[in-house]
């Protein structure tokens, strides 16, 4: 933690975290919603992007995030405003996961689609003979 992130109240360290979380993860709210737009991506590209959103929910819920920080600081906040801070908390790292979780799957569920058409055989088309050796 940065100096200054040490000087801000606890409940301003996580709404801070939260902002900082929902300005990266623009990007990746395409990804989310009853319809997902993933179209004009290719195999690659989508497989990119899960390896983005993985580095996104390690920076912002790993052990060494500002959200991870704020939970350990939740017993050195004053006891009659520890339970709504420790609420806070809770409720955006469950927003959070939720999104990242949502992101996640619909990318898995494209890729796994990928790959069925770039795998898929045309079981009505003719087979192939195999060539016989002349002898």
């Amino acid at each position: 933690m940065t100096d200054s992130e040490k000087d801000q109240e606890p409940t301003q360290q996580v709404e801070a975290a939260r902002k900082a979380f929902e300005q990266e993860f623009e990007r990746f709210a395409r990804f989310t919603g009853p319809s997902p737009d993933l179209s004009g991506l290719n195999l690659e590209e989508v497989i990119a992007e899960q390896r983005s959103l993985a580095e996104l929910r390690t920076r912002h819920l790993g052990k060494k995030s500002a959200l991870s920080g704020s939970k350990k600081s939740i017993g050195r906040v004053a006891p009659e405003l520890r339970a709504s801070f420790g609420q806070l908390v809770q409720s955006i790292e469950g927003t959070l996961t939720a999104a990242l979780d949502e992101a996640e799957q619909n990318l898995k569920n494209c890729i796994e689609d990928e790959r069925t058409t770039l795998e898929s055989i045309d079981v009505t088309l003719p087979g192939r003979r195999p060539r016989r050796s002349p002898g």
